[in-house]
C-alpha cells in the first residue's frame, strides 16, 4: 500500500475533545484560545439561564 491521503489524526483530536467537553469542535486549528473560548461560551450560558 502506498502513502495514504487520510490522516486519522484531526478527527480524533476532534472526538477527544469532544468527549472531554461537550463540545464539537469543527474548525482547524484546535488552538488554545480556541478551546477556552468555546468552554466560557458554554459556562457563560449556562449559568445565565
Amino acid at each position: 500500500m502506498s502513502e495514504s491521503p487520510f490522516n486519522p489524526v484531526a478527527p480524533a483530536l476532534a472526538n477527544a475533545l469532544r468527549d472531554a467537553t461537550g463540545i464539537r469542535f469543527t474548525d482547524l486549528p484546535f488552538a488554545q484560545d480556541t478551546v477556552w473560548l468555546a468552554l466560557d461560551k458554554r459556562q457563560r450560558s449556562s449559568s445565565s439561564s
